[in-house]
Formats: C-alpha cells, structure tokens, sequence
C-alpha cells in the first residue's frame, strides 16, 4: 500500500515557552514602567501661606477697627442714640478706610480656596491645601470673634 499522505512532510513546530513570572518583576521584554516623579507641594504650600496672611491682615484690621470704634459700640450698648456726631471725624474716617481694607483678606482667602481645591485636586501638596482650605474658611469668623471681643474689651 502506498501512502499518499506522508506523516512527517510538514516540519514540527515546538510548543512555546511561557515563563510565569513573566510581568510580576521579571524581564518580559516590555521594559521596566518609568517611576512616576514626585509632585511638588507648590499648590498646597500657596494656599497655606495666603491663608495665614489673609487670617493676620484680617486679624490687624479687626482690631484696629475694634479699637477706633469703641465708643461707638458703648453708646450703642448703653441704648443712647449712637449717631455719627459722637464719633471724630478722623476716627469715621480711620475706620471707613479699615472697613474697605477689609476686601484684600477676602480676595486673599478666596484665592487660598483656589489654591487649595487645586492642591486637593492634583494632589499637590494635598495635607497643606487642605489645611489652607480650613483656615481661609475659618477665617473670616475668627477675625469676626476677635472684632468682637476687642470691641468688648477697649469699651470697657
């Protein structure tokens, strides 16, 4: 019988090879992954220092116009009809130009927000943004308390 369909006519081919740490550290071929370089902190360290400079300028301004209008929260206290007659005119002044100052620690506290979202956001000095998020939004109310008790305190 002749055979028409010889067996051995198509060369053999080996089974591959797999290694099975391949991928888990081994050298696959595919390279090693580039090590990520390290963030900076320059967004969360910004919002941390306009955050404290906005809590000290609005510290410095509400006791300055704590201290000059003084006597006008006594008369208001004793229930005497406070008008703008009893207060110097240098001191309506004075406190027209603290009480307008108060705008730059808002739009410094505001822009420490940003900064801080920013921070959060891109991870970025995250704790720091964080932390100046906290104290520009804290702010305000502690320079509010502190106007209040200096206020209290130099009426006597």
């Amino acid at each position: 019988m002749t055979d028409n369909y010889p067996q051995n006519s198509q060369p053999a081919y080996a089974q591959p090879v797999y290694d099975v740490h391949a991928g888990y550290g081994g050298q696959d071929g595919y390279g090693t992954p580039q090590e990520q370089t390290p963030r900076g902190k320059g967004m969360g360290m910004t919002s941390l220092i306009l955050a404290i400079a906005a809590l000290v300028i609005g510290m410095v301004l509400a006791i300055v116009w704590s201290v000059i209008m003084a006597d006008y929260v006594t008369a208001a206290a004793t229930g005497a009809i406070a008008t703008t007659d009893a207060i110097p005119e240098d001191a309506l002044v004075t406190a027209g130009i603290v009480q307008t100052g108060f705008f730059l620690p808002s739009l410094i506290g505001v822009a420490a927000i940003v900064f801080g979202i920013i921070a959060m956001v891109k991870k970025s000095g995250r704790g720091l943004g964080i932390f100046g998020l906290i104290l520009a939004i804290v702010a305000p109310l502690l320079c509010f308390i502190t106007s209040i008790v200096v206020a209290m305190v130099a009426a006597g």
